[in-house]
């Protein structure tokens, strides 16, 4: 998944937090979007 851009919806928790750190792992560019911008900064501060 190295270069590819993936957008996770609800990435701030949960399963989709889960989603976003395995797509990440992978090598790609995680766009997280929430209706929490606290929940998705720390995702994306991990």
């Amino acid at each position: 998944m190295v270069g590819q851009i993936a957008v996770v919806a609800g990435g701030g928790s949960g399963i989709g937090a889960a989603s976003a750190r395995a797509i990440a792992a992978k090598g790609a560019h995680v766009v997280i979007c929430d209706l929490r911008i606290d929940n998705a900064e720390k995702i994306v501060a991990e």
